[in-house]
């Protein structure tokens, strides 16, 4: 018989071999993406999923243009009934007691861009006037003592409404959180229908935040993101039905770390990877290689806004995130 030592070893070499078995068969790697809500697991990355369908939103079928939305805010408990008295831009109002308003998560183009006007005349048509039901969130007042509210018109929130047809861009921001889903929802399906602001240029060659979209944004990288650059990283997908050739332009966030493109054209339909850290461009896989000396990770894991700029430093694309 033999002793006991070997038995004991043979059992430990035997586990060690069944255990390597389960994570390297046939060579496959372990997969340990850890996305961030509303982003969901696809291969090796991550990928926007805003309607929470376990799908990506940009492998979704087009919304149908014929069929009314099904998007909806449900009904809220009014806290309390007022008279606007005056509309000021798209997203702020006066109360027939002078208090201000301004419509909580939404932004409305401002005066000199366009979309201004349209979006200031649907909200006069809404509300100006007349009496709104105000619904309030988690934070009532912003720091110009404005009052932060929803409002509501026959049972139909308002805010919401201008995102819908595409007037407003959604802007959510925390604690202010209630209905962060149903307006990112009514956004998706807005620019998929290219209503309001969201409708591309007629000569067909707009290429700005109405065809370029973040559809992935890994900021916080899995572990120290110092040690782990490439967990870091922002995708963009092209939505037009033209390329955009990006060639040169600029991706800067808040603190102006800057990528320059190299020449590359995205095409209709297509998506890029822009990768913190250094590694080889190839296809839709661009790396930035940042370099700030101590740590050379590119986004705060708190909040930050990405720009992305043309050769003429326009904005064409600005989107900001708060954890």
């Amino acid at each position: 018989m033999l002793p006991v030592k070997y038995i004991a070893a043979f059992f430990f070499i035997f586990s060690l071999i069944f255990l390597g078995s389960c994570f390297f068969n046939s060579g496959e790697k372990i997969n340990a993406t850890i996305c961030i809500p509303p982003y969901i697991v696809y291969g090796d990355y991550c990928c926007l999923d805003r309607n929470d369908n376990v799908i990506c939103d940009y492998q979704e079928i087009s919304v149908n243009k014929e069929e009314p939305s099904k998007i909806v805010a449900a009904k809220p408990a009014i806290d309390v009934t007022v008279m606007i008295s005056k509309v000021i831009d798209g997203e702020t109002a006066i109360l027939s007691s002078g208090q201000k308003i301004r419509l909580i998560g939404i932004e409305a183009p401002i005066k000199g861009e366009s979309g201004y006007n349209a979006a200031l005349k649907k909200l006069q048509e809404l509300v100006e006037g007349k009496e709104v039901g105000l619904e309030k969130d988690r934070e009532g007042v912003d720091n110009q003592g404005r009052l932060l509210r929803y409002l509501w018109v026959n049972d139909e929130n308002v805010n919401f409404l201008l995102v819908r047809e595409g007037l407003v861009r959604v802007k959510i921001i925390s604690p202010n959180t209630l209905y962060n889903k149903t307006f990112l929802d009514a956004e998706f399906e807005a620019r998929s229908l290219r209503k309001g602001i969201w409708a591309p240029e007629l000569d067909k060659s707009a290429c700005d935040e109405r065809c370029l979209s973040v559809i992935a944004f890994n900021y916080d990288a899995y572990g120290d993101d110092c040690e782990n650059l490439n967990g870091e990283y922002v995708a963009l997908k092209n939505t037009c039905d033209h390329a955009c050739d990006i060639s040169g332009w600029a991706m800067t966030n808040s603190e102006e770390h800057i990528f320059i493109f190299p020449e590359y054209v995205l095409r209709s339909a297509d998506y890029v990877f822009i990768y913190s850290g250094p590694g080889n461009n190839s296809g839709n896989y661009l790396y930035w290689d940042n370099k700030r000396g101590i740590c050379d990770a590119v986004w705060n894991n708190d909040k930050d806004t990405l720009y992305l700029k043309n050769l003429d430093d326009q904005i064409m694309l600005k989107h900001s995130y708060f954890s």
